[in-house]
């Protein structure tokens, strides 16, 4: 029997002490970057601050959930990984704030771009347990990352070249086909970590499954807010035409950089892991609700417009009315078919609630209904302990 002392290792110790100068590192490029982005404003020097949002979200999305799994989670590796993809969003920020005609340390960070974009996909690779799938899938990850450094190199060392069409000459053109030829690897990578997620979740069952579902749903949520931010001012009215700009450039982006990290460190940290079913019932609930209610909405004007030859303020009047009046009905109706897939939880307690109220009607012997009675309530809460007091009269 080994009796533990209580004493941390001083490589445990160095861990949290390693993340916090991480996280400092990150704060301080983004502080830099904000202070030249004043200074430039005030010199009446033009700075591109949609893309600033996004590359801030980035930078600290993976910064701080990565020094929450660091410190929280340290046997796992994707904390360390997430800081360094935050400390590289921080550095492509402040170098590009730096350098924004073009010079080299403009060079540099594209290769933090490029950086920054490979080591999501390795991170994809290792999530949520901070390993491969299996030791055969380590190749796969040192490909990626291999795959990544040479397209950084070649962003670094030949990025005017492709800009300007050119090839470069004497034995750079040898080197940039030998980078360029690595870095065609790179979509094998991508390729690959989403056929690891989906084999992890095929394969996991329980608590695994869920880390996997979570991973999975901050991966997808990225792509999904980036699409309806490119779509969504095609639906919007004249009156909010000039918000194009912010949602296809910033917000959508920003909130799409955060998704992942987010969906990561709730599978690692197991914060409400079992959420991940009412998460995605309720998203996928509202996404066929909005749906059907912008088809009712466009389809109800389209037809008024031109078939009855309406005027376009009654016809907008009318599908707003009759999209509003379709919303109830049709968002309870998908809830209902949705939950018998994603939420399963709830629709067999709301199934077994209905079955013991169809019971109670036709029963009339009190221990029944009590021995009932509390076997639909250890179903349905799952309590560690209950019972039921009765007043005697």
């Amino acid at each position: 029997m080994i009796a533990s002392t209580g004493q941390r290792t001083p490589r445990a110790v160095r861990r949290p002490i390693r993340a916090m100068i991480a996280l400092g590192v990150i704060v301080g490029c983004l502080l830099g970057t904000v202070a030249l982005k004043v200074w430039q404003d005030r010199s009446g020097v033009s700075a591109d601050a949609g893309s600033m949002l996004e590359i801030f979200a980035g930078a600290l999305g993976y910064g701080a959930m990565g020094y929450l799994i660091a410190t929280r989670a340290a046997e796992n590796r994707l904390g360390p990984l997430m800081l360094g993809l935050g400390v590289v969003a921080g550095l492509q920020g402040l170098l590009s704030s730096i350098d924004s005609r073009g010079g080299w340390l403009y060079g540099v960070a594209s290769a933090c771009q490029v950086l920054f974009v490979g080591g999501v996909v390795v991170l994809l690779l290792l999530a949520p347990t901070g390993r491969p799938l299996t030791s055969r899938w380590r190749w796969m990850i040192w490909l990626t990352a291999v795959s990544v450094v040479a397209s950084a190199l070649d962003a670094l060392f030949f990025r005017e070249q492709v800009e300007a069409g050119t090839q470069p000459g004497g034995g750079g053109s040898i080197i940039h086909a030998v980078f360029g030829g690595v870095g065609a690897a790179f979509p094998l990578g991508l390729l690959a970590a989403l056929i690891s997620l989906a084999l992890r979740w095929h394969r996991s069952h329980g608590l695994e499954r869920q880390q996997v579902s979570w991973v999975a749903a901050g991966g997808l949520a990225g792509p999904l807010l980036i699409l309806v931010g490119y779509q969504l001012p095609e639906w919007a009215v004249d009156a909010i035409s000039s918000a194009d700009g912010l949602l296809h450039g910033s917000l959508m982006w920003s909130l799409a950089g955060v998704a992942l990290p987010a969906g990561i460190a709730v599978a690692v940290l197991r914060h409400q892991l079992y959420d991940i079913d009412k998460v995605v019932s309720r998203t996928t609930s509202y996404a066929v609700v909005t749906g059907v209610v912008v088809a009712v909405y466009v389809g109800i004007v389209s037809v008024a417009t031109s078939l009855f030859q309406l005027p376009n303020q009654i016809s907008v009047a009318v599908g707003t009315l009759t999209a509003a009046a379709a919303f109830r009905p049709v968002l309870v109706r998908t809830r209902a078919l949705v939950d018998r897939r994603f939420n399963r939880s709830r629709f067999d307690a709301e199934q077994t609630v209905q079955s013991f109220a169809r019971r109670l009607r036709d029963e009339v012997d009190p221990d029944i209904v009590t021995g009932d009675l509390l076997a639909v309530l250890d179903r349905t809460m799952q309590p560690s302990a209950s019972g039921l007091w009765l007043r005697d009269r």
